[in-house]
């Protein structure tokens, strides 16, 4: 196995919104399906928060809602930090 370190972690996921996008696309891999729209649309990131905006409608979706970072004050890096560490102990 490679060694994965700090400097390369911080390349990966240098910011909150790299981590936030990461999310997203990994939770939705093919798409944000608006419960508005009833549809896979078009959404961008909002400034302000930690979600994202349907271009047809304005409907929110957080990412985060329903996992481990829901809520939390913790910066994301941080999260995503320590889960990966934890990839290399066991």
């Amino acid at each position: 196995m490679q060694k994965f370190t700090v400097k390369d972690f911080r390349k990966q996921f240098p910011n909150d919104d790299v981590c936030l996008e990461w999310l997203k696309d990994f939770i939705y891999p093919d798409g944000i399906p608006c419960i508005k729209c009833d549809k896979i649309t078009k959404h961008h990131k909002v400034a302000s928060r930690k979600s994202y905006s349907c271009d047809r409608c304005g409907h929110h979706v957080h990412p985060t809602a329903g996992t481990i970072y829901h809520k939390s004050s913790t910066p994301l890096t941080d999260w995503f930090y320590g889960i990966n560490s934890l990839r290399y102990l066991c």
